[in-house]
């Protein structure tokens, strides 16, 4: 099993975080940057923008963080960028995604924090445990 992170897309606001966030992946800033960038959206005003005002907020901000943004304009709307932004609003329908976080456990199971964090977290692990058993029963 692996762990990969995707970003929920409920709404055309959130596909421009998601676009954000394949375009620093597609450009290999998304682990120097992703915590960083979260933060100040949050602390500096980003979260009030939207559309266009935010993505050019964010732009700003990864210019001051020495991203290379002749390379962040070319993936902005790369085939790849495109790709992945389509296959994970796809999945999100197929969810049923209405918030976040949630985990998806082996395309069975979808996890959400209703109580708290941690139970999602306790509810998550229990999940995964059952999974990897019932794989290993499964196999020859």
């Amino acid at each position: 099993m692996q762990f990969k992170r995707l970003p929920g897309i409920l709404n055309d606001d959130w596909a421009v975080d998601a676009r954000i966030f394949y375009t620093l992946e597609a450009i290999g800033e998304l682990e120097r940057l992703h915590r960083p960038f979260f933060d100040t959206i949050h602390q500096q005003g980003g979260v009030r923008l939207r559309g266009d005002a935010f993505a050019k907020w964010a732009a700003d901000w990864l210019a001051k963080q020495n991203v290379d943004m002749a390379k962040y304009d070319a993936a902005f709307h790369s085939f790849t960028v495109e790709s992945k932004l389509r296959r994970a609003a796809q999945m999100g329908r197929s969810y049923r995604l209405d918030g976040v976080p949630a985990l998806a456990v082996q395309g069975r199971y979808l996890v959400v924090a209703s109580t708290s964090r941690k139970a999602m977290l306790a509810t998550a692990d229990f999940l995964i445990g059952e999974t990897r058993r019932q794989l290993a029963k499964a196999k020859p």
